[in-house]
């Protein structure tokens, strides 16, 4: 058997953190943007091809 597809994985959503950007005010401004920057990278991978393979055998 045989069977070709797509599968939708929704848009995607990152979390970063980091300890100490209350006193950092350019680590806060960091983390945001990398987590931007992640989401935007992460988005075009909304659909993934896919492709399964199977045998039966009937006795």
């Amino acid at each position: 058997m045989l069977d070709v597809g797509a599968l939708y994985q929704g848009s995607p959503k990152a979390n970063l953190s980091a300890s100490g950007t209350l006193a950092n005010p350019q680590l806060a401004a960091d983390v945001a943007s990398a987590q931007r920057t992640a989401e935007s990278d992460a988005a075009k991978y909304r659909w993934w091809p896919m492709v399964q393979r199977g045998l039966g055998y009937r006795f």
